[in-house]
């Protein structure tokens, strides 16, 4: 455990790459500032937003106060940061050989913190639901489990998620127990009651985790129903406030829920982010579009349901261990716990969406990994003893824990040393997640180029927030959006001080998407590309456009590649550098 943990936080740890790790690093830094939960992003939706609930002065600081992220997990991280001296970027700048940025650690390694715990709280909880045999496995497995690595190294929520959901259904066993034996349990549905509110105050898809729980509790835990009104009663007052303020931020509870069109008909989250009227890319037709869409992402989940759980096979055989009639009554109530929570998340997951990676920010299957494969495990091991081996062979007993063990390694077994190649080949320095981050250039050219007021336009402004430490506009959908919001950041004395173009926008995607998601910014994105084809010092695909010339004529005449073709600048004033 501890030689995995020196690995991946170390030797082979390439910083963050997702952005809603970086986006709620960066608002845990302003929070450690004393800024409020607040964001160095700034999403065009949030902005239009803030218009309609009635801001007139100050309109892009307003869209910088945060609300699509549950406060929870900024907060902790906020503390470690202040701790830490993270509060202060300047202490922290790159290096001009760097790759990693420290403070991308500092965040992953509480993440790893959170994980190596929740082993330990698996084991416990495994170990009185079976024996320590079975806890000991698991715990294994986890430690053996690439994807639960990948997430601990993620700067994602999830692991500090699978803590407090460990600890919950740590009580909310004690729970079922104490019921079994005919006793009232309400000191334990009280402590299971405060981690599953604590665990929705980290990420709002895990209300349906909470809420599956007290359907749950209503029916098993004693007294009948107190259970569930202490749940709901710990997570309604926090999030009553928390929503109450989203609502005069922004006149609507929050623009998390528009995650609820990703995919829909081909528009993207991003796509709808960056308008300022969500009306125009929401068609009459979105409710049909959305029922498909849940569909399909229920049928994505039980396709890809054994690389979610990582790749855990015994986690899939928790579905086998319904059939089986357990002898002891708190083992065979509590299945129907983990099954009611597991399957309102699922729900929440199919009608918010999942991104289309086993890492990812709405992925919740990876925590009921170790509860299922317990259940997965003792149904598996109760077959296998019915096998007649032979009585020479006693070690064939236990051979089931092995071939289990292994097959959920393999993935580990292989990561690994293709992540030393990756170094060797790059001369020692671990590689960025280029592409499309490369955080060096963000955190020492273009922090040293923009002033603090000043806003960079950006198609990754979640990157630019926090390797940056500036303002970040996230890349309007239309031109025009472009022009309206950089006069009002002129009147409101934050002016643009240039576009930051990435290969989030360029590279990573097939050319015709990204003509569909960029459009009149077409020319801009693939200049770079036009001036390495023609070795040019510029590219003229934006001189060839009247629209696009006429728009971002200040901004041309001060192109700087950042990292190749690939990840550019377009300045609207001479570049100098203001440190």
């Amino acid at each position: 455990m501890v030689g995995l943990a020196f690995l991946n936080i170390s030797l082979l740890f390439r910083g963050l790459e997702h952005p809603k790790a970086m986006e709620q690093a960066q608002i845990a830094r302003e929070i450690a500032r004393g800024n409020g939960f607040q964001s160095n992003v700034i999403k065009p939706i949030a902005l239009s937003h803030s218009l309609e609930a009635g801001e007139q002065i100050g309109i892009l600081e307003a869209a910088r106060k945060d609300t699509y992220h549950a406060p929870l997990y900024p907060y902790i991280l906020s503390a470690v940061l202040k701790i830490a001296g993270g509060d202060d970027a300047d202490k922290w700048r790159m290096g001009n050989s760097d790759t990693v940025y420290e403070l991308d650690r500092i965040i992953a390694a509480i993440s790893l913190l959170c994980f190596l715990m929740a082993i330990g709280v698996n084991y416990l909880l495994l170990s009185r639901i079976f024996d320590t045999k079975i806890g000991g496995v698991v715990a294994v497995m986890m430690l053996l489990s690439d994807t639960f690595w990948q997430f601990s190294i993620s700067g994602l929520p999830q692991m500090m998620m699978l803590l407090l959901f460990s600890l919950a259904m740590l009580f909310a066993y004690r729970a079922t127990e104490i019921t079994t034996n005919g006793l009232s349990a309400t000191g334990s549905a009280l402590a299971a009651a405060i981690f599953f509110a604590l665990l929705a105050l980290t990420h709002w898809l895990a209300t349906w985790i909470l809420i599956g729980y007290c359907l749950y509790a209503i029916f098993f835990i004693r007294p009948k129903g107190i259970a569930a009104i202490f749940t709901l009663f710990f997570f309604a007052i926090p999030a009553g406030i928390i929503l109450a303020q989203y609502h005069r931020a922004t006149g609507v509870l929050g623009i998390g829920y528009y995650s609820i069109y990703n995919g829909v008909g081909g528009i993207s989250e991003d796509l709808i982010m960056r308008t300022t009227d969500a009306g125009q890319i929401i068609s009459s037709n979105i409710a049909k579009g959305i029922l498909l869409n849940i569909a399909s992402t229920v049928i994505t989940q039980l396709k890809d349901l054994y690389a979610n759980t990582g790749g855990v096979l015994a986690a899939s055989a928790f579905f086998f261990a319904l059939i089986h009639n357990f002898k002891r009554p708190g083992i065979r109530d509590f299945r129907w716990c983990v099954l009611a929570t597991w399957v309102l998340a699922s729900i929440g997951m199919a009608i918010f969406g999942l991104q289309g990676k086993v890492v990812s920010y709405n992925q919740l299957h990876i925590l009921f990994t170790p509860l299922a494969a317990g259940y997965g495990l003792a149904f598996i091991t109760l077959i296998w003893n019915r096998i007649p081996f032979p009585e020479n062979s006693p070690g064939l007993k236990n051979a089931h824990f092995v071939i289990l063990i292994a097959l959920g390694a393999s993935s580990l077994v292989i990561d690994i040393p293709q992540k030393f190649v990756s170094g060797l080949y790059s001369k020692g320095a671990v590689p960025p997640h280029w592409r499309p981050y490369y955080p060096t250039p963000l955190n020492t050219k273009l922090a040293s180029w923009v002033d603090e007021k000043e806003i960079i336009v950006s198609d990754q402004p979640w990157a630019v927030g926090w390797y940056a430490d500036r303002k970040a506009l996230w890349l309007p959908r239309l031109i025009q959006n472009f022009e309206k919001i950089e006069k009002i950041a002129a009147l409101e004395k934050t002016p643009f001080a240039g576009i930051h173009l990435s290969p989030y926008s360029s590279s990573m995607k097939p050319l015709p998407k990204v003509q569909q998601e960029y459009k009149g910014y077409f020319p801009l994105i693939l200049n770079g590309w036009a001036a390495k084809a023609t070795r040019q010092t510029n590219g003229n695909l934006v001189k060839s456009d009247p629209r696009t010339r006429a728009v971002f004529a200040e901004y041309l005449t001060n192109y700087t590649p950042m990292v190749g073709p690939e990840m550019v600048y377009y300045s609207a004033t001479p570049i100098r550098s203001r440190k």
